[in-house]
């Protein structure tokens, strides 16, 4: 899976999200923050359901959303299910996407 830079749309110097880890006895995420360091690409433990791309078949293999979560933490759980099936969660921190 990768998930581009996500900016704040009315704020545009504000990074919404840009990487993460989660933290899985709270299973809640820990964002990457903002700064001069960020590289390009980065590995990453979650991904926010903002922006999440990957290939229809992986979506399907892990039996898609769970529909338990109505909303928030869909992400969370995917982004578990991801890991637990050996898939890479990917930060394209040069692309970037405007969240409004």
């Amino acid at each position: 899976m990768i998930s581009p830079k996500i900016v704040v749309e009315s704020n545009r110097n504000e990074v919404w999200y840009c990487g993460g880890t989660l933290n899985l006895k709270k299973v809640t995420p820990n964002l990457f923050q903002p700064g001069s360091k960020i590289l390009k690409r980065t590995k990453s433990t979650f991904a926010s359901g903002c922006a999440m791309f990957f290939k229809a078949e992986v979506l399907f293999k892990l039996g898609g959303f769970d529909p338990f979560f109505f909303m928030y933490d869909e992400d969370v759980d995917l982004s578990i299910r991801l890991k637990e099936n050996n898939y890479e969660i990917i930060n394209f921190n040069d692309i970037i996407i405007y969240h409004k």
